[in-house]
């Protein structure tokens, strides 16, 4: 599996991860006054979740995601890589 392939697969794991589980809302989005948050955002999945059950760090899952992004943006990239 090339760099490429493993950043796509790690970006699509956190991406599955947050459509079942939710993303974590940060608490400052939520007005004081306002209704309590929901278990989704106490909660929902993050960046760290991701590293903690890849077993990597969560710098390394960042930065897989920004690799896969540029990869489906541009993907004359992950062929330069394969050296096709």
């Amino acid at each position: 599996m090339s760099d490429p392939e493993i950043a796509l697969a790690i970006k699509e794991y956190d991406e599955m991860k947050r459509k079942f589980e939710g993303e974590k809302k940060p608490s400052d989005t939520l007005k004081r006054g306002s209704r309590s948050p929901t278990l989704s955002e106490r909660e929902g999945w993050t960046q760290e979740k991701t590293a903690e059950e890849l077993n990597i760090s969560r710098q390394a899952v960042t930065k897989a995601i920004q690799i896969a992004t540029a990869v489906e943006e541009y993907p004359e990239l992950a062929k330069r890589e394969k050296g096709i």
